[in-house]
């Protein structure tokens, strides 16, 4: 037994006794997690309903505000509401049928608009006319996406690896009906 003695008050603890406090700190963890991960997975999936879309981000060049895998949501902006520094998704003028999220460097005379991708050192070569402009992010939920991202790319031991990695943290998270502290 380990005797611990805090402002002249002492407390033994069993072996027992630090296993189950343990056991009950990584529940509480794995249900933050569980808490976290359907709140950001449930922002998406709402964001439609507010007029809202959401996109899985797929290339790095928005590292490192915004990585492959995060899920971005989008509501659409008037042209004449864009300005300098706003992260837009916008149809990609330079792969057709694809979009692009980039953070605009310049709003041109014309009103078009001058992207970059942070992690690009230069801006792209295209500008884009506001009716490319599909709408201005608001929301960026971290790493969601990624299991679409390696469905896509066939990365099925990842995808794998990641649900039994989520069924883990089920598993823990859920209490037990033995367990004494849980009411």
């Amino acid at each position: 037994q380990l005797r611990l003695g805090i402002a002249g008050l002492s407390a033994s603890t069993s072996p027992t006794m630090r296993f189950s406090g343990a056991l009950h700190g990584v529940r509480t963890v794995a249900q933050l997690i569980v808490v976290v991960g359907l709140s950001m997975v449930l922002g998406s999936v709402v964001a439609p309903l507010v007029g809202c879309s959401s996109a899985v981000i797929t290339g790095g060049s928005m590292q490192p505000g915004i990585r492959r895998g995060d899920i971005v949501v989008h509501c659409p902006i008037s042209p004449d509401q864009v300005q300098p520094g706003q992260i837009l998704v916008v149809d990609n003028p330079s792969r057709p049928g694809t979009q692009l999220t980039h953070r605009v460097v310049n709003i041109n005379p014309a009103r078009t608009v001058t992207l970059k991708g942070d992690a690009n050192r230069e801006p792209d070569r295209a500008a884009v006319s506001a009716d490319q402009v599909e709408g201005m992010v608001r929301v960026v939920t971290p790493a969601v996406g990624l299991p679409a991202v390696w469905t896509t790319e066939g990365q099925w031991r990842l995808l794998a690896l990641a649900g039994f990695a989520v069924l883990g943290v089920f598993c823990v998270a859920r209490p037990r009906i033995d367990d004494p502290t849980t009411p």
